[in-house]
């Protein structure tokens, strides 16, 4: 059998060989090319943007045409429409000859222009208010014998007093930023400087903080390298049953998967889950094997992929039984049938009782992407049990034998693991998953043909797809 698997390993060695190059990539992307992956890389960022919006501000000022129009012409609302959209704001004051100020426009009520920049000496302000911090820039123009002094506000970052989902405390245009760095005015840390060179303020590295989060694309090829690894482990297991037997692929199958979750779980491989949302405890909790969302999404992807294989191979392999099963064998199927329909039940009720998480259709704008991975992780967990229940079932109900034995079993394994599970308050939920269970059970039955073909390609599909709605 070694021989097999190292001759497997040579053969599909290209896959294992390419996750670990995207791996590796994605590592180093990570360290060294996210804009949060430094201090110095951080300051490189920070200062581009701002470089290139005081750029636009300078274009701005200099267009006497697209001022007049922004001043004089109030059927014209090109430009304002044009400076609306920008992220920094943009404000006009007529400037009189006792040196006050009237202001003529603004581009936006999120920020106001501190009254006593419009009298400071400097062009150039960093400014600290208690909905953030803003680059302050400003520029007197004249045009048609009046002075105007044309103010630019970029924020730098937003403050909250009550932060929610919509209004968190972060940098402008690099999330998560926040949680990594903050802003402070000692030169001995990063210093950032504007185009003139001017300093206005420095970025320090929180402590503790050195690495927060995962950017898409390093997220984006640790996938890739996982879901390679996972066909570099389906093609070993198929070379196994194709070269020796079914049972010797399926155990290496099954052996790679617990091995590489248990690593999952005592490792942050191939993540730091604490620094991913989906795998977030406070978002879905429920007990050590799936202790957030992200953890029961993959066990019901791992769940949903090791049936297909057995189904897909299994069935291929060895002709299902004509004769008679012994009573053990039956019993321990019916039983695996049963527990796994009563977990997943207790899975689908945890889901709601436990998750922060909305089912509720008719409120729209309620649901969220977490509300969508359920639904998919209840798909996968559907389609599993389908193929484990025509697995374990079809060869059990044989057409010559009476009905009676295998329904006493499944109310018995039911009944025992109602006893495991002891809710009063779930008792006559339970008695109908197990009359469900039944019902099941006689429609496998009748239709185990369905077996041997896709579920989408049975006649029954649409009736299929009703029953586990």
């Amino acid at each position: 059998m070694l021989s097999n698997i190292k001759n497997a390993i040579f053969k599909h060695g290209y896959l294992i060989i390419t996750a670990a190059w995207l791996y590796t990539i994605s590592f180093i992307f990570s360290n060294y090319f996210s804009y949060n992956s430094g201090p110095e890389k951080v300051k490189e960022n920070l200062e581009r943007r701002i470089h290139r919006e005081e750029q636009n501000f300078n274009q701005f000022i200099n267009d006497t045409i697209r001022l007049s129009s922004l001043i004089f012409d109030s059927t014209s609302t090109v430009v304002e429409f044009a400076l609306e959209k920008e992220k920094s704001g943009v404000f006009v004051f007529k400037e009189s000859v006792q040196k006050k100020f009237e202001e003529l426009y603004w581009s936006t009520n999120k920020m106001t222009v501190p009254s006593a920049f419009l009298y400071a000496k400097t062009n150039v302000q960093f400014f600290n208010s208690s909905n953030g911090q803003f680059l302050l820039s400003k520029n007197t123009v004249r045009l048609r014998g009046n002075s105007f002094l044309v103010v630019n506000m970029l924020p730098i970052k937003w403050s909250y007093f009550i932060e929610n989902k919509y209004f968190s405390a972060d940098f402008v245009d690099f999330p998560g930023l926040d949680e990594q760095y903050a802003i402070t005015n000692n030169l001995g840390h990063t210093p950032i400087y504007n185009q003139s060179g001017i300093y206005l303020f420095s970025i320090n590295l929180k402590e503790g903080k050195q690495f927060v989060s995962y950017d898409i694309i390093t997220i984006l090829f640790r996938v890739a390298a996982i879901l390679l690894l996972l066909l570099f482990i389906h093609a070993i297991s198929k070379d196994l049953i194709e070269q020796l037997r079914f049972k010797y692929g399926f155990l290496f199958l099954i052996g790679a998967i617990l091995l590489l979750r248990l690593i999952s779980y005592l490792f942050p491989f191939p993540f730091d889950y604490s620094k991913l949302s989906l795998f977030d405890p406070s978002i879905y909790a429920s007990n050590f094997l799936h202790p957030s969302l992200g953890d029961l999404f993959l066990n019901a992807v791992l769940f949903y992929w090791v049936m297909r294989f057995v189904k897909n191979n299994y069935s291929v392999q060895l002709q299902l039984p004509t004769s008679s099963l012994t009573f053990l064998v039956k019993a321990i199927g019916i039983f695996t049938y049963v527990t796994t329909a009563f977990l997943i039940v207790g899975i689908i009720q945890s889901l709601i009782r436990d998750a922060k998480i909305s089912f509720d259709v008719t409120n729209f704008f309620s649901l969220t992407i977490y509300s969508t991975i359920s639904i998919v992780i209840l798909c996968f967990l559907a389609l599993g049990f389908f193929y484990l229940a025509q697995l374990i079932i079809v060869p059990i109900l044989n057409p010559k034998q009476s009905l009676g034995l295998p329904i006493v079993m499944v109310i018995t394994s039911g009944f025992i693991n109602i006893l495991f599970q002891y809710n009063a308050s779930q008792i006559g939920f339970h008695f109908i998953v197990i009359s469900w269970l039944i019902l099941f059970m006689l429609l496998l039955k009748r239709r185990s043909a369905d077996l041997r073909i896709q579920i989408i390609k049975s006649s029954f599909f649409i009736f299929w797809v009703m029953l586990f709605a």
